[in-house]
């Protein structure tokens, strides 16, 4: 386990904008540990994020460094010409090691990277409120928009296959036939519900395969926790977490928020029952997105875009579904059958959100229709 301690050390490494001398453990993520780091300067303490990057989930550190730093490259030109009203000192920052680089390594070979920590913001960590979905769905459209203008090409693959359903689907198959956790029999209620929306599977991955939606840069984990709100006020900040910023499709920023923009619950909540799509949130969430990012889509990824959460929400209860049968060896778990339990809902999710199909494809029509104009101020706060 990574300690403050060793945070501490790490931070060493890096030109931050005093000497460390503080570290203590931040947010939730299931993926890379996070610290903020206290640096002592002649003006005061200011602040930054320090990351162990988990090298087992992304094992190129070098090619993922380069894609956040495109990224982050891409976003400052795109304040600069197109996005007066988000300003680049509002953006992520990278601190750069004393190498010289946008990472580093310590003497046990572990990752790190630092960011100057965004100042008087905070993050949500579930949409209670319309002008949330709102703002989140204005913040990933204006990402898209400002990845418009950068070639797929210049990205690397971060995780390979990341949100290639079909192959999802394929490996939760693999693992019930190996059955290496003795879990399936348990699993049986889950894995019929699966079983009747494979049809959802291709639906994304069968349009890229033949050209009917363009390969694009996307962020590829479009959820709430992964936008910055300002402190004090009603208004998104930025987006945040790059890792996973490769070619893709915007139906895949779309669906993930549709899949977890338009519930009041989270995927650890204990009853699936409850699982439910909120219409105040989902009107807004697609107002916000298709006033920033509609007149970049094509009509076949429009056409789509009812479906494109459910679509998602399936994927997400097949890899919820696909680690509980093998034994939980990703999703970290703090009690047998949680990952389980993860899937029930993401698969109640699934079946919400086909429900709405009709209701979304009315609002996106609507909402193309009113174009670049009006619409911020029909939601509510």
């Amino acid at each position: 386990m990574v300690t403050e301690a060793d945070a501490l050390a790490a931070a060493e490494a890096f030109l931050t904008a005093g000497a460390p001398i503080r570290a203590r453990r931040h947010g939730g993520g299931r993926i890379h540990d996070s610290f903020v780091v206290d640096c002592a300067t002649a003006d005061g303490m200011r602040r930054c994020l320090l990351q162990r990057i988990n090298n087992r989930v992304f094992p190129d550190v070098a090619g993922l460094m380069r894609n956040v730093e495109v990224v982050l490259a891409q976003l400052a030109a795109a304040d600069r010409n197109d996005q007066p009203d988000a300003t680049a000192s509002a953006r992520l920052k990278l601190v750069a090691s004393r190498e010289g680089g946008s990472w580093t390594c310590d003497l046990l070979g572990r990752a790190w990277r630092a960011y100057e920590f965004v100042e008087e913001t905070r993050v949500v960590e579930r949409v209670d409120q319309t002008w949330q979905a709102f703002e989140a769905g204005r913040a990933f459209g204006r990402f898209q928009r400002a990845m418009s203008a950068l070639s797929p090409e210049r990205l690397v693959t971060t995780i390979p296959d990341f949100h290639h359903t079909p192959k999802r689907l394929e490996a939760l198959r693999r693992v019930c036939a190996d059955d290496v956790a003795r879990r399936v029999s348990g699993a049986a209620d889950v894995l019929d519900r699966v079983e009747r929306h494979v049809w959802l599977a291709p639906v994304i991955q069968s349009g890229l395969d033949d050209g009917r939606f363009p390969v694009r840069v996307v962020h590829n984990d479009a959820k709430i926790t992964n936008v910055l709100f300002d402190a004090a006020l009603p208004k998104a900040v930025c987006v945040t977490d790059f890792d996973t910023v490769m070619p893709g499709s915007p139906l895949h920023d779309v669906g993930d928020m549709l899949r977890t923009m338009t519930s009041r619950h989270t995927e650890d909540d204990p009853d699936a029952s409850q699982v439910h799509v909120a219409p105040d949130l989902l009107e807004a969430l697609l107002r916000g997105y298709i006033l920033e990012a509609g007149a970049l889509l094509t009509a076949a990824e429009i056409e789509a875009l009812p479906l494109c959460g459910a679509v998602i929400a399936f994927e997400q209860a097949v890899r919820f579904l696909s680690d509980h049968l093998a034994g939980d060896v990703y999703y970290p778990v703090d009690a047998p059958g949680r990952n389980l339990l993860r899937a029930r809902i993401q698969i109640a999710q699934t079946e919400a959100l086909l429900a709405h199909r009709v209701r979304m494809r009315i609002l996106i029509d609507r909402f193309l229709a009113e174009g670049q104009g009006d619409g911020a101020g029909a939601v509510s706060t």
